[in-house]
């Protein structure tokens, strides 16, 4: 979530924040497409893998009518002061590290033809100042079973949805009339706003020696990601910063990781996620890969068949 106005404006925001009040507020209402590797574009695509709906090895196995329900955490990577410098194409730090947790609920039901669907939501909780809202992700997979031990699977996915908070004007700079602190003179904190929808494929490879030993898995996929950023931000002395961003890039992801039957009806994964993200952050520089990584913890429940 990253703000940018027109060009020019930061200049004309810090001259009106140093010189008093303006005659007529202004609004700054740009709708700009960023490259996927600038450095907005890697900050959304960046809070946008934070979300991905990865298979886990693939969905469980589940004749027609039945069911099973899930709950998923996942570790958000705090980021350096430098990977924070984003708006204004790099030359303001915006307030990103708000949480270093994202859950959802997920369920799977079984389909004809040996399909399972998936559905994934995020309630709409606050914490640390992040609400999202009305955020679901959508899933369709088969498993193949290739011998009594190994077992691929493929999967479609797609999501939808919004998650908002005070990242171009976080709480503690509203008002500040430190211009070194808060440059862009932010009169209040800000309600921005990501869009973060998402589709893909993915393939999954999981192994296990018996039914009731360690499993294995590996996933691999990609996603078209297309993200974007409603800003919603009250500058000093009078003006709002109604700037909207977009952007599209297609993420490639691997995951690899282990689970187990934690009681008859009931298991637990966990994996490693990656995602090599490019961002050029320097008009002079080369584009450099600053991935995401994330920890995940899966746990899912299989109640009887619903027949």
């Amino acid at each position: 979530m990253v703000a940018r106005v027109r060009i020019g404006c930061p200049l004309l925001l810090a001259f009106a924040f140093l010189c008093g009040p303006a005659q007529a507020a202004q609004v700054f209402e740009d709708e700009t497409r960023v490259a996927g590797h600038s450095p907005e574009g890697w900050a959304m695509s960046y809070v946008a893998s934070a979300t991905l709906l990865t298979g886990f090895g693939g969905p469980p196995q589940l004749d027609p009518g039945q069911w099973s329900i899930g709950a998923e955490l996942a570790t958000i990577p705090r980021l350096s002061d430098d990977q924070r410098r984003v708006g204004f194409a790099g030359e303001k730090q915006e307030d990103l590290n708000k949480s270093a947790l994202f859950g959802r609920l997920r369920s799977w039901v079984g389909l004809p033809f040996e399909f399972v669907g998936e559905i994934a939501y995020t309630p709409d909780i606050e914490i640390n100042d992040v609400r999202a809202k009305r955020l679901f992700s959508l899933a369709l997979g088969r498993a193949f079973r290739l011998d009594p031990n190994w077992r691929a699977s493929m999967r479609l996915f797609a999501q939808s949805g919004r998650a908002r908070s005070d990242i171009t004007c976080p709480a503690d700079l509203a008002g500040d009339r430190d211009f070194e602190r808060n440059p862009v003179g932010c009169a209040a904190p800000s309600s921005d706003e990501i869009r973060l929808r998402y589709s893909g494929l993915d393939l999954g490879l999981a192994w296990h020696s018996s039914p009731s030993s360690m499993r294995y898995h590996l996933g691999a996929g990609i996603a078209r990601l297309a993200p974007s950023v409603q800003v919603d931000a009250r500058l000093m002395p009078d003006a709002l910063d109604r700037s909207k961003l977009n952007t599209t890039s297609y993420a490639r992801f691997l995951s690899v990781g282990i689970g187990n039957a934690w009681r008859a009806e009931a298991e637990w994964a966990a994996e490693l996620l990656y995602v090599p993200l490019d961002v050029r952050r320097e008009a002079s520089a080369r584009r450099e890969n600053d991935p995401y990584w994330s920890v995940r913890l899966l746990l899912r429940w299989h109640p009887r068949a619903l027949r």
